[in-house]
Order: structure tokens, then C-alpha cells, then sequence
């Protein structure tokens, strides 16, 4: 996973160029980088090292020992976000899918589970799911005991008269 993002252009507008002694592991070649966040929608190249971007700028001169892949006619967007996503694997019944498949084998960097967890199963989904995943994760909890969509198999989970208090 890449780990940051350098600027394309200067504060005063000025491409910023990628110098002939500089080493990389990888240079995307020709994408159509889109960037809103920084204004930055055009082809060019990307340069990495050690998972983090080094350098956006038009042709990126690879060194010996750098691998180049031409990306012309794809997009090279920054990390995207799943803002509705279920990665409760095998607790969610068939919605539970697997973070990282959905997450950055699917160029997404970053995924929200959208109440698969409860209170009562959050510490199994922050350690079973969220910390062994290369995907960001993160999650809303569900309201009911069970979680969301597991929750929605036993009706009798739902509302105040799930909790363990007296019944009249």
C-alpha cells in the first residue's frame, strides 16, 4: 500500500520535476492521474519508494533496476474510500465479505462496515478482521446485540426488550 502523496506542481504553480539521480522501485508510466484534492488531473508519470509516492510529474526518468509499468489509458487516483461496506466475514452470514478482496485488491485503501458489528462482538471484528487486514478498516456499530445483519435473523433482538433487564 502507498503511504503518502507528494505535490505535482510548487506553491507557485511550477511543475515539479523529478531529478536524473533519483532512485525508484516503480514508475507508473502515462496514467491520467486524478487528484482533486490537489487540483491535479492530467498524464503523468509516478514514482515510488519504499511504498510511499516520491514524485508526480511528467516523464520520470527510470533508473537501472526500476521497474516501469505503463499505465496509458488507465486512471491513477489516490487511495479510495468504500464508504458502505460488510467485512464482517462469517459472522455477517453471506454479506460478510473479505476486507482486503474488497478493500486494496479492489484499489481501495479504505473500507467502512456499515454495522456488522455490535458492542458485543466488536472486539472479534477488531481482532479478526480490522487488525490482520492490509485495508484500512473501520466500522459502525450496530444497535443490536447481535450485530446488523445477523440481527435481522432474530427479531426479538431488537429494542429495549433485548436487554437483560426485568421484564413487567
Amino acid at each position: 500500500m502507498v503511504k503518502a502523496v507528494t505535490r505535482t506542481r510548487r506553491r507557485d504553480g511550477t511543475a515539479r520535476q523529478a531529478g536524473p539521480a533519483a532512485r525508484y522501485d516503480l514508475v507508473l508510466r502515462g496514467g491520467r492521474v486524478i487528484d482533486p484534492a490537489r487540483d491535479v488531473d492530467g498524464r503523468l508519470d509516478v514514482a515510488v519508494r519504499a511504498g510511499t509516492i516520491a514524485a508526480v510529474a511528467p516523464d520520470i526518468a527510470a533508473g537501472p533496476g526500476t521497474r516501469v509499468l505503463d499505465v496509458g489509458g488507465r486512471l491513477v487516483v489516490p487511495g479510495l474510500i468504500d464508504t458502505h461496506a460488510h467485512v464482517y466475514q462469517y459472522v455477517t452470514g453471506a454479506f460478510g465479505m473479505n476486507p482486503d478482496l474488497v478493500g486494496v485488491r479492489s484499489g481501495v485503501t479504505t473500507v467502512i462496515d456499515q454495522g456488522g458489528a455490535s458492542p458485543l462482538t466488536i472486539d472479534g471484528f477488531r481482532k479478526f478482521i480490522a487488525e490482520p487486514a492490509a485495508t484500512r478498516v473501520y466500522a459502525f456499530i450496530s444497535n443490536y446485540l447481535a450485530g446488523g445483519l445477523v440481527g435481522h435473523r432474530y427479531v426479538k433482538l431488537y429494542g429495549p426488550d433485548a436487554s437483560t433487564s426485568p421484564r413487567p
